[in-house]
């Protein structure tokens, strides 16, 4: 499982070019939507391509607190970092791996 941690206030980060993972921020705040942590959560991590193709899920924390559980169903490379993203499916309460 891939922990995320996100802190901080979001960051304007405009990356709008990778239309993978179109985004202008990244960062936590209490007010965020789940779809804003969901992009925030994404990426671009530090890992590699071999690690990233093994992990199938990833939990998100925040301020302490498992914000959200993700089910990864695919991961890209950013082309001028080598680092990578995924995207995949929020796990509600109740399923097995969220409630963990």
């Amino acid at each position: 499982m891939l922990q995320i941690h996100l802190s901080g206030t979001p960051e304007y980060q405009p990356d709008e070019n990778l239309a993978f993972l179109p985004r202008d921020f990244n960062g936590w705040t209490p007010q965020m939507t789940d779809q804003q942590v969901y992009t925030s959560a994404r990426g671009w991590w530090r890992l590699s391509r071999a690690r990233a193709e093994r992990e199938r899920y990833a939990v998100v924390e925040a301020e302490g607190k498992c914000r959200m559980v993700i089910e990864i169903t695919r991961w890209e490379t950013h082309p001028g970092s080598g680092r990578h993203a995924f995207e995949g499916k929020i796990l509600p309460p109740g399923h097995q791996i969220h409630d963990r």
